[in-house]
């Protein structure tokens, strides 16, 4: 397998729809206190807002014309799914909210959407590693949840982002502001806002 191939195949394995769906399973499922039914509707709550309507809106801005493709290269072009994701995300964060469920996956809904927002504002002139951002937001929302077990998934943030380096996606300062805010900015929200 070629570099470049590698590179690809991480990049859509850690796509960050899939890492949200994935973050909301890992968050739930171990949890105790909540009932086996209120598992099952709180992810999925998670995952129609942060991976299948987001993608929704993606085939269907691609089959219209108005992205080129679903990794949207070009930095114009992906303003409006920015918004989109955004807007999605906070109707997530509300329908928690309402649903009374559990801090962690609210705070994380939320963060989803206030760190979308804010490189929906940078979009306009630059641009920060969606990827990057999108696996390191959920892994520290899972090190806030249990702590130094999950130290095991922070290398997956640097393959994450050499693979975007690889492909040419990013340069290293679009991957690392990517990268800060997810950690950063997540950190500070859930700890500060949720927990």
């Amino acid at each position: 397998m070629t570099q470049d191939k590698a590179a690809t195949l991480i990049s859509k394995a850690f796509a960050p729809f899939i890492n949200s769906s994935i973050a909301f399973i890992i968050l739930l499922f171990p949890d105790n206190s909540l009932s086996f039914k209120n598992k099952i509707i709180y992810a999925f709550v998670g995952i129609i807002f942060s991976t299948i309507m987001p993608l929704m809106y993606l085939y269907w801005a691609q089959r219209i014309g108005k992205i080129d493709s679903l990794d949207i290269v070009s930095r114009k072009q992906r303003i409006n799914p920015l918004v989109v994701g955004t807007l999605m995300y906070f109707m997530g964060f509300i329908v928690y909210k309402i649903l009374g469920a559990p801090a962690i996956v609210t705070g994380l809904m939320f963060c989803f959407a206030t760190n979308t927002l804010l490189v929906v504002m940078v979009t306009h002139f630059w641009k920060i590693s969606i990827h990057s951002m999108g696996i390191s937001g959920p892994i520290m929302a899972l090190h806030i949840m249990y702590g130094g077990i999950i130290l095991w998934a922070y290398p997956l943030i640097f393959i994450v982002a050499l693979s975007r380096y690889i492909l040419k996606r990013h340069t290293i300062p679009q991957i690392i502001a990517g990268i800060a805010v997810g950690l950063l900015l997540t950190y500070l929200q859930i700890k500060y806002i949720f927990i």
